[in-house]
């Protein structure tokens, strides 16, 4: 919601539509990703990682595509980690 704070100030509907679009992913998504956790033993710790990370393409593309907000954005002053990003995009 607080990367979407401005649509309120545009239209109080789409902002709350947005905001139950997004609740809605992340609640269907990550429950997938804590069943997938609780199932597996040895490789447990790869996925929250490659969960997020395919999360976030997901969320990114697409006719609903919402890219903002993505947490490869926020690493843009650590340039080793942030190349990638000009192969594989945020």
């Amino acid at each position: 919601m607080l990367l979407n704070f401005w649509l309120a100030t545009f239209h109080l509907i789409a902002f709350q539509l947005v905001s139950l679009y997004l609740f809605i992913f992340y609640a269907l998504f990550f429950s997938a990703a804590l069943w997938l956790y609780k199932r597996l033993d040895r490789l447990r710790f790869l996925v929250f990682p490659l969960a997020w990370v395919l999360f976030e393409y997901i969320r990114s593309s697409g006719f609903l595509g919402y890219p903002w907000g993505l947490w490869g954005a926020s690493q843009y002053r650590f340039i080793p980690l942030i190349q990638a990003a000009s192969i594989t995009g945020v």
